[in-house]
């Protein structure tokens, strides 16, 4: 079996070569080929390193160099210490004989090599198997912790399920206890004194019971409370209702103004003209306006100014009283003129026919 030895780098440029090529007189390629072969010498030899069975002359033919060249060349090592006693000095240090000699005792053949890879595969194999297990258990355990997560979470949420569900009980039950509460206390207010006398009479009155043709009496609605009858859409589609309080102040306020009518006319022209409707902050003052132009306008009959154009008129009822008023009162006038002129015109007739007074002292006289 062939064996190696080590070829150091820079061995070209080492000083010592080119010393011994000097002292020689031999080219340093001479000198490096024979150091080469001095080297393989020492390598196949049983005792790696000796190289006494090395013959100059043989070099010399090998080498293709002048006969006795490398006897001078190989001389010249010696002298510096490159060879020593027949063998390459310093060849156990450089070249580890010992290490490379118990390597080829020990080398191993190509079937032992190939039962050694073998084995190391299967162990490979092996542990890669043991260790895709492990991380298969791995996946199983943390899929399980999930799934336990899950179950956890789920568990949570049907608890504040539960706990939502029974405080909305809790919640209505305090809330139907809060309405019959507020029913038992308006139904004790809005009921008389007791004062031992049946419910609904007094005393020394029978009680009465309504006739079938009379309409059961309305409650009064209370100021704050909205009238439901007169409503109005704002720009929000909203409709805001208006309050007895309000009714009453704008019926004290403009008293020549049907407040009813104007309500129902104000609710006519918003729904007529969506894109001019009112503000719920803004609604208050376009009602007084238009109330106020209403009173303060009681002799015409034409719409308020900012009845839009192209619309037919809109007199209010009190407007057509006012119209009515004023015609009566025309043609009562008519008439008293013409009674007057009647009564001049018979006075004239009377004075034209009338015979003359005689005179003083006339005919007796």
């Amino acid at each position: 079996m062939a064996t190696w030895f080590k070829w150091f780098e820079n061995t070209t440029n080492d000083p010592k070569f080119k010393l011994v090529a000097r002292r020689s007189g031999q080219p340093l390629v001479s000198v490096i080929g024979v150091w080469a072969a001095t080297l393989e010498r020492a390598s196949e030899a049983k005792a790696r390193g000796d190289i006494s069975g090395l013959i100059p002359e043989v070099l010399d033919c090998q080498l293709d160099l002048e006969d006795g060249s490398s006897a001078k060349i190989l001389e010249e090592m010696e002298a510096i210490g490159l060879i020593h006693d027949g063998r390459v000095a310093a060849w156990d240090n450089r070249q580890g004989t010992r290490a490379t000699s118990a390597m080829s005792a020990t080398a191993k053949t190509s079937t032992e090599r190939s039962r050694e890879y073998r084995q190391r595969r299967k162990a490979q194999s092996t542990n890669t198997n043991n260790m895709q297990q492990d991380l298969n258990q791995c996946d199983a355990d943390a899929t399980q912790c999930n799934d336990n997560a899950t179950l956890m979470q789920r568990n949570a949420t049907q608890c504040n399920a539960d706990a939502t569900t029974a405080t909305d009980a809790t919640l209505l039950d305090k809330i139907r206890e809060d309405k019959m509460r507020v029913k038992e206390q308006e139904a004790n207010a809005s009921s008389p004194e007791p004062s031992g006398e049946a419910p609904g009479t007094r005393q020394g009155e029978s009680e009465k019971e309504p006739s079938e043709n009379e309409e059961p009496k309305k409650p009064k609605a209370k100021a704050d409370e909205p009238v439901t009858e007169f409503t109005i859409t704002l720009n929000s589609g909203e409709e805001y209702s208006v309050t007895q309080k309000d009714f009453d102040s704008w019926q004290t306020l403009y008293p020549n103004v049907n407040v009813s009518q104007e309500l129902r006319n104000m609710k006519g022209w918003c729904d007529a003209n969506p894109s001019r409707r009112k503000t719920k902050s803004g609604i208050k003052r376009f009602i007084n306006g238009w109330l106020s132009r209403e009173q303060n306008d009681s002799r015409t009959t034409t719409c308020p100014s900012y009845q839009p154009q192209g619309q037919p008129s809109c007199p209010t009822e009190h407007q057509l009283h006012m119209q009515e008023q004023r015609l009566l009162k025309e043609r009562l006038l008519g008439m008293i003129h013409q009674k007057e002129g009647l009564s001049n015109q018979q006075t004239l007739n009377v004075t034209a026919t009338s015979p003359q007074t005689p005179l003083l002292g006339g005919a007796n006289g």
